[in-house]
This record gives structure tokens, sequence and C-alpha cells, in this order.
């Protein structure tokens, strides 16, 4: 305690030092001066500066101590010591760092305080001053502390220059004009709280003006002057708050001025604690009584009865003024604080009845919703919203005819593939593309070595076994001649087995050959030959047994259109076809060779396949036919393209043109 005492009293001589010099100087120029040799000797400093803002940067108003550390220009050369003075500059928050700075005896560890400079709402500079590092960390918050105080001190010299004295009745009550009218300007919470302390700071010309809100149960610091924000963690904050609460409990005026006055018991230790964190040394807090209802009559009422009334309502709020020097209360300043603070109670109470509202943001939304019907714009928009009604009424009436798209291509009935017989190599193609063939006419031949082989080798295994037979005759002649009836039964016997082994390998040659027949592949239909490139494709080429080698197609037979449908449109087919009497739905289709005309064909139950097929283009497809008339088609061109529409039956006009999203809203969210 007795230190910190001794240290209390220490910033008590300096900072009455520096009221002095702001008392005694007139000049900028000259106070720049001073100030910074009692910067630097106060606390001690390595390097002091008073730093300004301007449109060309960071301008050095005076300094002390720069040489004989022979640091001198380096501080606005280093870019990361410029972002921290500007730092400060942008959001006026003192700030505390250590870091390395190139001196004269090489890198060295230092602590540096920056405290910033407000003038009216704007911050103007930046005191600096930079330490050896303490390991204290009382020392810190003095060091702290007292920059803090020197930059408000610095804030009312310059705010002096501007307005020497007291504004008397002549400026201030223009002056209150203009803020009553900003602070009616806005029923925002924060809004009207910002108004009330920036702008009746500069109508008070006070050093600082707070105010505190009472949100629920709990009081809050809604708003400082010259802050964009409040740090509502901070000591100091925190130990307003606190006092503010306590006054609104009392419900009366708390007037501090550094003399020796009567405060409450209830208030004097948080008034203590809040002049122990801060750096002002006389303050006024003010309670913001909730004001009595606008219908009520006070005309009736005695004084007391009034009294008793004001007294039943409750504080929501408190108004705080500030003053770096210690002052005497002053009448006037007096009477002005309590007609800010009366202003600031009516707007204040309204601004928080209309924040209680529920769902204020959407009320205002549906407000100028409404707002803006009015007059000749709600014809307007009944005209619209009239438009709009028929035209969903027509979508979901209006009956039309729903097509389902697809795709395919103009097809032959008949088609003939041709696979290969066997396993060989393509010798000879007899046939071209285009070309009409008629059933068994060669299309092309097939050599298969292997077979060849077969053949010959069981060829000449059937010749020695007509020679064995022979020999077997001859010898059976012989044996009846010499009367041998065993040797003949034995050579009868080898003999039979012998045509039995004949016989099989004739029918074994008969099969080779047979198999050798069909290695000329011919045709079993009358048609034309379909596939492309006969020779490019199969001339010289070894294929597999059942491999496609070509097509044949019936061309003067009956033609179909072979398409490739959606399988989820299938089901709207299918029900298109119950409701026909006929069991037959009518298809219209355009030709790719023929744009300009269009023709119909039918699909029935028999012409859809039974199964789902895979297709890249479209996914799962369902593969279905369509009977047309061929006479009605002027050209007929094997595999042209063409694009049908597969009328479905009658649905609305709506869902005709949007089905497809209903039906993905339907699918994908089950409704």
């Amino acid at each position: 305690m007795c230190r910190h005492d001794e240290q209390s009293n220490h910033n008590t001589v300096k900072e009455k030092r520096v009221r002095q010099i702001v008392e005694a100087c007139r000049e900028p120029q000259e106070f720049y001066r001073r100030l910074v040799a009692e910067i630097h000797e106060s606390m001690s400093a390595e390097l002091t500066a008073i730093w300004g803002k301007s449109e060309a940067g960071l301008v050095l108003f005076a300094r002390q101590g720069f040489e004989q550390v022979g640091i001198n220009g380096q501080l606005t050369e280093n870019r990361e010591h410029l972002q921290f003075l500007h730092q400060v500059l942008k959001d006026g928050q003192s700030r505390f760092r250590k870091r390395e700075l190139q001196m004269n005896r090489g890198l060295s560890d230092r602590e540096i305080y920056l405290a910033p400079i407000h003038l009216d709402r704007a911050v103007i500079g930046v005191i600096e001053s930079i330490h050896i590092p303490s390991d204290r960390e009382a020392v810190r918050h003095g060091f702290s502390s007292f920059l803090d105080y020197v930059a408000g001190e610095t804030s009312r010299f310059l705010a002096g220059l501007e307005s020497p004295s007291q504004p008397g009745p002549q400026e201030f009550w223009p002056r209150f004009e203009q803020f009553t009218l900003q602070l009616s300007r806005s029923l925002r919470l924060e809004e009207v709280a910002s108004v009330a302390v920036n702008d009746g700071r500069y109508l008070l010309q006070c050093d600082r003006l707070a105010l505190a809100v009472k949100r629920g149960r709990k009081v809050e610091i809604q708003a400082v002057s010259g802050q964009v924000s409040v740090n509502a963690r901070s000591n100091e904050m925190q130990a307003l708050q606190k006092l503010a609460e306590q006054t609104m409990k009392v419900k009366l005026p708390l007037l501090f001025t550094g003399e020796d006055q009567d405060v409450p018991a209830t208030l004097e230790t948080l008034l203590t604690d809040y002049l122990r964190e801060c750096k002002m040394r006389s303050l006024i807090l003010i309670p913001l009584i909730q004001p009595a209802p606008l219908v009520q009559s006070m005309n009736d009422q005695t004084s007391q009865e009034k009294q008793i009334a004001k007294e039943k309502r409750p504080a929501i709020g408190c108004l705080v003024a500030e003053n770096v020097a210690v002052q005497t209360a002053n009448r006037e300043f007096l009477r002005q604080l309590e007609l800010v603070a009366e202003h600031t109670t009516i707007v204040l109470n309204n601004a928080m009845q209309v924040r209680r509202v529920f769902g204020l943001r959407t009320l205002q939304m549906l407000g100028r919703t409404t707002e803006w019907f009015r007059g000749r714009k709600l014809w307007k928009t009944l005209a619209v919203l009239a438009f709009i009604a028929v035209l969903i009424g027509s979508l979901l009436l209006i009956p039309w005819e729903y097509r389902i798209t697809a795709e395919g291509v103009l097809m032959p009935t008949e088609q003939k593939p041709v696979f290969a017989p066997t396993n060989g190599e393509v010798t000879s193609i007899e046939v071209e593309s285009g070309k009409r063939v008629t059933p068994e006419t060669p299309l092309l031949t097939l050599r298969d070595d292997d077979l060849q082989a077969e053949l010959t080798a069981a060829k000449s295994e059937l010749h020695e076994k007509q020679k064995y037979a022979l020999l077997l005759r001859a010898q059976i002649d012989d044996a009846i001649a010499s009367a041998d009836r065993d040797e003949e039964i034995r050579l009868q016997g080898q003999l039979t087995q012998t045509q039995i082994e004949i016989e099989g390998l004739q029918q074994t040659i008969a099969l080779l050959e047979s198999r050798k027949n069909r290695l000329t592949v011919k045709s079993s239909i009358e048609g034309v030959v379909a596939t492309f490139q006969l020779k490019q494709l199969l001339e010289e080429r070894p294929v597999s047994r059942g491999e496609l080698l070509l097509e044949v197609m019936d061309d003067r037979g009956e033609w179909r259109l072979e398409l490739n449908v959606e399988e989820r449109r299938i089901g709207h087919i299918l029900k298109a076809l119950q409701q026909s009497g006929n069991q037959t739905i009518p298809v219209e289709f355009v030709l790719a060779t023929v744009t300009e005309e269009t023709f119909t064909g039918t699909i029935s139950a028999d012409d859809m396949a039974t199964r789902t097929a895979a297709s890249q283009e479209a996914g799962q497809v369902v593969e279905m036919f369509v009977q047309i008339d061929k006479t009605q088609l002027p050209n007929l061109r094997i595999g042209a393209e063409v694009r049908a529409k597969i009328a479905c039956g009658q649905k609305s006009l709506g869902y005709c043109l949007f089905g497809d999203v209903v039906e993905f809203v339907r699918q994908r969210l089950w409704l």
C-alpha cells in the first residue's frame, strides 16, 4: 500500500507539471517542445516524440533523445514502426509493444508506449515514448497511465486553441438546437448513444462524455466519446459500469470536482476504484430517469405527488461527464449538462421502447412495403396481381396436349445381321456397301487353316482305312479257302471295326466340308448391304466366331422408327396407352434429312421393350418402335436421325410447360 501511495503521489506531481505547461503555453510549437522534454524527464525515456497526422503522412512535431542513441531518422524509414503508428492513428487506442530497434549499439530490445491525441472525434496525432525494458508490471502500468494522461491534456490544450472558453448563451443555443436535431434523427439505440456522447461532448466542451444504459437487469457502457467501440472488459470500463449502476440505484446526481466533498458511502468506494483506473480528475454522473407518460396530466398533482411519481419511475441510464483537469463546479456547465441529459433521456427512452418491439426489422420491412402501395402504384400493383392470377389460373385450368420428346433413327423393319460362322480370316469381299443382294448371294469368303488341316487329315485317314479294309477282305477269302474258321471270325471282326471307323471318318469329312462351305458367307434375305466401308473394315482381317461382320436390311419392306425414351417418361406413355381405346398413341416426328415437314406414326404396347437399357447420353432408356407409313416419307435413308414427340393425353398447360420442374421436386423431395 505504501509503494502504491508513493507511486500515486509521484504521478500526481508529474501530472501537475504537465497541467502547468498546458496553462502556460499559448503556441503549439512551444507546447510540444516543453511537453516532450517533460515526458522525457518524467518517464526516464530514451526516446520521446510527438507525431502529427497530415495528408502527406506522419509529421514529427517534437522529439528528444534521438541523437544520443543514434537512431535519428530510422524510425520513419522502418516500415514495421510506421505500421505500428498508423494502427494507433486508425483505431485511436493506446498501445504497448516490445521489439528490437537499430541503435548505435546494434539491435536492442526496447519497450514502446503509444498514446493517441484526440481532437473532437478524430485522432490527429500520437505521443511515443521508448524505454529500456522493465520487469515490473507496476512500472509499465504507471508509464501507460501517465502517457494517456499527457495525451488527454494535449487534446485539451488543442481544443482550447479552437474553443478557449466555455460557450456562452449566444453560442450554446444554436449548438444545442443542432444537437437536439441530430439526436432525434434516429431511434436506433446505438446511433442515439453515439450522437449523445460525441455531439454532447462538443456542445459541453468537456474532455469526455460517456453513456451507460440499463439492458434488462444489467447496466452497460453503451458509448464513450471519441471511441468507435467500448472495451467492456477493461478495468476502467468495468469500474465505470459499477459506479454508474450504483448511481442509477440511488437516483441522485454525483458531483466530484477533485475537492473534499461529501460522497454517499455507497458510492465512495466505487468512485475511488474508478479514479484509480482512469486519468480523469473531475466527473459528474447524472442518472437518466424514465420520463412520465405524455398523456398523464400533471396539472392536478402537487409537487410532492410529482416527486413521489418520479421516484417510482426507474432509471434507464446514466450520463457521465469527465474532465482531465481538477476544476470547481460551474453553474452554467451544470445547467447545460442537465439540459443535455433531459433531452437524451427522452430520445433514449423512445429508442429503448422501439428496441423492445418483437420482430422490429420484419415489421419495418413490411411497413416500407405497404407504404410503397399507395396511390397509382396500388392500381398498378392490383393490375399486375390480377394478371398473375389470370396467368396462374390459365396454367392450371387450360388443357393442353402433353408430349414427350425422344430421339432415334429411321430403320427398315427387317434387318439381318451377318455373323462370322467360325474363326478365320477374311480373304475376299464379294459385295459393296449399299449393294442390293438376294438370298444365297455370296457376301464374303473366309479362310480357316485349322479347318483345312483337319479336313486333309481326315481324308488321309479315310484313305488308309479303306485300303486296310480291302486287305482284310482278301485275308478273309484266304481263310475261307483254307477252312480256318477261327481266323475267318477274327478277320471278320477287324473288318467290321474298320468299316465303322470308315463311316465315322466319312461323317467327320462331311461335317468339315459343311463347315468349309459355310466359309462362304451368304445373305439370308433380300435387301441392301447397310454396313459402310466393308473393305476397310474386313478385308484380310481375322475374325472370331459370332462376331458381327455386316448387316443386310430390306429397304423395300416396312420401315419404323427406333426411339430411346428416358425411363422417367415411361409412366406417361403407359398411362396414355391404357386410356387409349385402340391401345395405340400417336407420334409426330421430324427427319433430320427433311426438317421442313412433320410426319406421323403410332406406338402400341407390343412396340415397347420390357426392360431398360443404359445409354451414355440419356442414362437409363427404354427402346421402342414407332410404326410408320413409308409412302409418306419423301426420302428413305437407313439410320437417318429423327426427333419425335409422343402424345400422352391432356394435361394442364402449366404442367406441360413446367412438368420437368414438378417431377424434379417430387423425385428429390418426395412431395
